[in-house]
This record gives C-alpha cells, sequence and structure tokens, in this order.
C-alpha cells in the first residue's frame, strides 16, 4: 500500500533506497534538464517537449513500464511534493511558479531523499 513519506508511521523502519524510485526521477530530470525541453503552466505541447516537471514524471513512468507499478510513481511524486513544500499539487505549482534551475534543484533534492 502506497503512504506519502509524511503518513508513514512513526518509527517505521525505513527500507533501503528503491533504485526504481531514484531511476523515474533521474530519468524526469532528464528529461528536462534542458531549458528549452522545460515548460510552465502545463503537461506540455506534445511527448517530444517541452514538458513541465510533472508530465516528465508521467513520461519517465512510461518509459520505463517493464517491472514499475503505479506505487514507484506516486512514491516518485510524493518526494518531489515533499521538497516542494508539502500537499497534492504543490510540486506542480512549484514548477509553474518558479525558475528552471530550481525545478532542477527540487529533483535533486527528491534523489538525494529516494537515494538515503
Amino acid at each position: 500500500m502506497f503512504l506519502p513519506i509524511e503518513q508513514r508511521p512513526e518509527g517505521e523502519a525505513r527500507t533501503k533506497p528503491d533504485n526504481r524510485i531514484v531511476h523515474l526521477l533521474k530519468r524526469a530530470r532528464q528529461l528536462i534538464e534542458r531549458e528549452e525541453d522545460w515548460c510552465q503552466h502545463g503537461w506540455g505541447r506534445d511527448d517530444t517537449g517541452p514538458r513541465c516537471g510533472e508530465h516528465a514524471l508521467v513520461a519517465a513512468f512510461y518509459q520505463a513500464r517493464s517491472g514499475y507499478q503505479i506505487d514507484d510513481y506516486q512514491t516518485a511524486y510524493s518526494y518531489l511534493s515533499q521538497v516542494a513544500g508539502g500537499g497534492a499539487g504543490s510540486f506542480g505549482r512549484y514548477n509553474d511558479t518558479h525558475y528552471h534551475d530550481e525545478v532542477l534543484a527540487k529533483f535533486d533534492q527528491a534523489i538525494w531523499l529516494a537515494s538515503n
């Protein structure tokens, strides 16, 4: 069962990093690494970009489908939401109100959290 990071029971042991989650976050970051491949206020024009941070994560999930579950996507998104301030939709709002380099930094923070 998927539980957002902030809702996991207190004292629950954290398992070792899940490489699938780290992979999804890294691949999504790669998809928007160049500023011309990134956009705000929308999912993007098409499958080739530019795309927002959320759309990049969805694209990374669909590109890596084999062996991945929807919980993997939800957990990766939970990390992004946590570093963007928490709450539903917080990463999407962050993407739409911040500069490209700041969005990439949130991916880096989420990758770090998922790795530790």
